[in-house]
């Protein structure tokens, strides 16, 4: 006769402590591996997002001034044929002032908070500005939207020009403030363009060809680049292009380990904080150019 099991005898079977210390260890790795995973993604977005906006704010600067530099040296010709910059011939609200010239820069910044021809002594502040004529209720406005002033106003004055009638002198004039990039309309205050610049040069490509039997429109070209410019104010006249180049930074902890970066200088500089740098580079033609020699 066969022994029967009583009901309160029935085997059980169940999970050791060590299994289950086992299982508890293997969820934390995964968890960990998982917020590892969310956090450096979540750092690369952040990064990316930070690149796009640099390089979307370096480019809406650059193109800025290059809108402007393009349009510089244009003018409406009077009745002999001639306009506003033509010829070696200065114009402009006084004998120091820029706008004689399609363009004057200081690779040093301006002395003065109004453009002038007179550069400060010594500084790492790159300043530029860009003069040109238009007709009243024209399209051309300067960095700021403005029209320009009257160019029949006392001052504006050019030996053997006659300005046409309802014309304008558009100015506009840039220069780095700190890490501020800034722009001054026809006799507007200083406004921000861009923050947080880390590096802003501009060069000048000079037809150094002038004296040499080509100073007509179609022939002249660069021979030269120069951070400084031309040593003498009248050979202003025959810059034809400008090379532009802006770094600029995010905020600190962009999510990224200090990275190195090339600046414009062209030197490579090892970043800070844990920031993002943008770097971006520009030539622009001067259209508009006049022989410097009439």
């Amino acid at each position: 006769m066969s022994r029967q099991q009583r009901p309160g005898n029935k085997h059980r079977s169940g999970h050791t402590l060590v299994e289950l210390l086992v299982a508890l260890t293997i969820g934390l790795v995964i968890s960990l591996a998982v917020a590892a995973l969310y956090s450096s993604t979540n750092a690369s977005k952040q990064a990316f997002d930070d690149v796009t906006v640099l390089r979307d704010s370096a480019r809406a600067a650059l193109q800025l001034m290059g809108e402007q530099i393009r349009t510089a040296g244009y003018g409406l010709l009077d009745s002999t044929g001639k306009n506003v910059f033509q010829g070696s011939a200065r114009t402009g609200q006084a004998a120091a002032d820029a706008y004689g010239f399609p363009i004057f820069g200081c690779s040093t910044g301006f002395s003065t908070d109004a453009p002038d021809t007179n550069c400060a002594s010594s500084g790492n502040s790159p300043a530029f500005s860009v003069a040109y004529q238009a007709e009243a209720g024209s399209d051309l406005r300067d960095c700021e939207g403005n029209q320009g002033s009257d160019l029949g106003a006392s001052g504006y004055v050019r030996t053997g020009f006659t300005a046409p009638a309802n014309s304008k002198l558009v100015m506009s004039s840039f220069r780095l403030s700190g890490q501020q990039l800034q722009c001054q309309g026809s006799g507007a205050s200083w406004q921000v363009i861009v923050d947080n610049v880390v590096s802003f040069t501009v060069e000048y490509g000079v037809d150094t060809d002038k004296n040499l039997g080509q100073p007509s429109e179609a022939a002249r070209s660069v021979n030269e680049w120069s951070a400084a410019g031309p040593s003498s104010p009248a050979d202003w006249a025959d810059v034809v292009a400008v090379r532009l180049c802006i770094v600029l930074q995010s905020a600190p902890g962009a999510g990224v380990s200090n990275t190195s970066y090339t600046n414009c200088s062209g030197a490579n500089t090892n970043g800070a904080d844990n920031r993002v740098y943008q770097r971006l580079t520009s030539t622009v033609q001067i259209r508009n150019i006049r022989p410097a020699v009439s």
